[in-house]
């Protein structure tokens, strides 16, 4: 867990300002960040959104969602223990968005990423044993699914397994 006096980090953006335009740097070092493309507010930039705003997703659980505008990020949390392994899974049949995922520990910090590789078959995001290790502690973890270049749109299904126990889980 980062708290922002680690040697050598450039910046540390925590992003729990909650409003505003600034996501403050926890650092000395001042790498305030600017939320859109000017100082003020405006239609077009990200809204805020509290861990309690975001979706549920249970271990076992499949969904179809749609992401509805250019650079859209929708947001599912979930409960698990340290130890769980996971797999999580975001894809699309129509290839009109490259799906990508981050998952987040419930300090805010990204634990593994994935991003559809356009190489592989099929329009799949993946994260599994292979590329994320074991879930460090108990809590709320935060799965951020998107377009990968933030400029295409479409429908996406996600799916959430726990690995550790297979019972828990659906193909």
């Amino acid at each position: 867990t980062l708290i922002g006096n680690e040697t050598g980090l450039v910046g540390y953006w925590r992003m729990d300002e909650g409003t505003g335009q600034v996501v403050g740097d926890s650092t000395a070092n001042g790498n305030h960040g600017q939320l859109g493309s000017t100082s003020s507010e405006d239609a077009d930039d990200p809204a805020w959104r509290l861990r309690s705003e975001f979706n549920s997703l249970s271990f076992g659980q499949s969904l179809s969602e749609v992401i509805s505008h250019i650079g859209k990020l929708d947001l599912y949390s979930f409960s698990a223990s340290s130890g769980d392994r996971v797999l999580i899974r975001m894809g699309v049949s129509t290839y009109t968005l490259d799906p990508q995922i981050r998952l987040y520990g419930p300090e805010g910090t990204v634990l593994c990423s994935a991003t559809f590789n356009p190489g592989s078959s099929g329009g799949v995001a993946e994260l599994n044993d292979g590329n994320c290790e074991a879930l460090p502690v108990d809590g709320q973890y935060t799965i951020v699914a998107g377009d990968s270049g933030g400029n295409e749109t479409g429908n996406y299904g996600l799916s959430l397994q726990r690995l550790n126990n297979p019972g828990m889980g659906t193909v």
